[in-house]
């Protein structure tokens, strides 16, 4: 994989990720949450 994975989360859910992301190391247990993907070649 050459993109990030946040190239693959979709747009409305780029907050909820970047969250999870920033709490990931901070917490524990490690927090869960539902993401959405964007399929490919579709924004």
């Amino acid at each position: 994989m050459k993109q990030p994975l946040s190239a693959f989360i979709l747009k409305n859910d780029a907050d909820l990720f970047y969250l999870l992301c920033k709490r990931l190391f901070a917490t524990s247990p490690v927090p869960a949450c539902d993401l959405r993907l964007v399929k490919h070649g579709k924004t």
